[in-house]
């Protein structure tokens, strides 16, 4: 397995159904999770880890469960409402074709993991659109999380396009296509040790509506709040805590507020106002709460750029960002930063630092 690296950095990868699907292979994952320094943790809410451990993770579980397609396997045995793309179904219902769609949710995972940098290009002169996946150089080999992203995006187009096809899949790794899983992921001719990891469709299908499909996107943004929601304890289940809840998931999309959230849960703007009133709170204040904790957390255990932090909160721009954060710590971003890489630092040293005897 490769070294990890602090600078590529992935959204975590641990939730409840994933864990119940390894276990049902007989798959020891927390076993597995424990030896690389992998963090288990299901629920709501959003976690960072190294990139690198993530891949090390998908192949170390690939080899314990004797299965080299371990992560399209995974990726087809998701239920049709795809809650664990929950935050993806969100952003369906604000856009009016599948050509917005793509190109949002792909904004919305370039923003959550620097190890791959995602792209689509029509090319009109082929009739066809790509979607392409550049793997970072520093990242460790990453054949059976990669399969299982472009498996997922081939069966969510399958659930949300009606017709949909694509022409070809390639990948850069090595591997054979000889084998009925491929068919089912993908429905179309798959090659390998290609230029590109890429996936190539009809063109004419961008200017599909997803709103043909609206009953497929909305059980899955139910069935990712419910899962949310039941993260919370029952006796905290107030309001606050829940839109407290909800909107970490949400962030990084360009589509929060209250508006949208109110929409998601099903209720109208104006009661989830007058609720939150009663709770002697509001939505921006409990947003602003929100960005606070996780801006500190991400300069604190991260090496993301401040413009990236900036996007991943739903900011306007890299300075609202800092002036929002001068605010809230009476200091800059770098300033704060570090502050908190000299702290962790001294308290590694005394840790290693053997005591003198007395």
């Amino acid at each position: 397995m490769s070294q990890t690296t602090s600078t590529l950095i992935a959204r975590n990868t641990s939730s409840q159904e994933f864990i119940d699907f390894c276990n049902e292979k007989n798959i020891d994952i927390v076993s597995i999770a424990d030896s690389l320094g992998k963090l288990l943790l299901p629920g709501p809410g959003v976690h960072f880890e190294d990139f690198n451990i993530i891949c090390d993770f998908y192949e170390a579980l690939a080899q314990a469960g004797n299965n080299e397609h371990f992560g399209l396997d995974w990726a087809l045995a998701q239920n049709d409402d795809f809650k664990n793309a929950g935050p993806i179904t969100f952003l369906a219902n604000r856009v009016r074709s599948w050509r917005s769609f793509i190109e949002i949710s792909l904004d919305y995972i370039n923003k959550f993991t620097t190890g791959f940098r995602y792209s689509v290009t029509e090319k009109p002169d082929l009739g066809v659109y790509v979607i392409e996946c550049v793997v970072h150089p520093l990242a460790s080999p990453c054949k059976q999380l990669l399969e299982h992203h472009f498996a997922t995006i081939a069966q969510m187009s399958f659930r949300a396009v009606p017709n949909m096809r694509f022409r070809t899949v390639s990948f850069q790794h090595s591997g054979t296509a000889k084998n009925l899983i491929f068919d089912k992921a993908f429905r179309c001719p798959v090659s390998f040790n290609a230029a590109t990891n890429s996936m190539t469709a009809d063109l004419d299908i961008l200017n599909t509506s997803p709103s043909k499909s609206a009953k497929v996107i909305r059980r899955g943004l139910n069935a990712y709040l419910d899962f949310q929601i039941r993260g919370i304890k029952k006796e905290n289940a107030n309001i606050t805590t829940l839109v407290s809840s909800l909107i970490p998931s949400l962030l990084g999309g360009r589509q929060i507020g209250l508006n949208q959230l109110a929409n998601a849960l099903e209720i109208s703007p104006k009661k989830l106002q007058r609720l939150l009133v009663e709770e002697n709170t509001s939505f921006s204040e409990i947003l602003d709460r929100t960005r606070r904790t996780m801006a500190v957390r991400y300069l604190s255990e991260t090496d993301l750029t401040l413009k990236h932090i900036a996007q991943l909160l739903d900011y306007a721009s890299q300075e609202t960002l800092i002036q929002a954060f001068y605010r809230w710590q009476g200091m800059t971003p770098s300033k704060f930063r570090s502050s908190a890489k000299n702290k962790k630092n001294a308290i590694m040293n005394s840790r290693q630092t053997p005591k003198t005897p007395a």
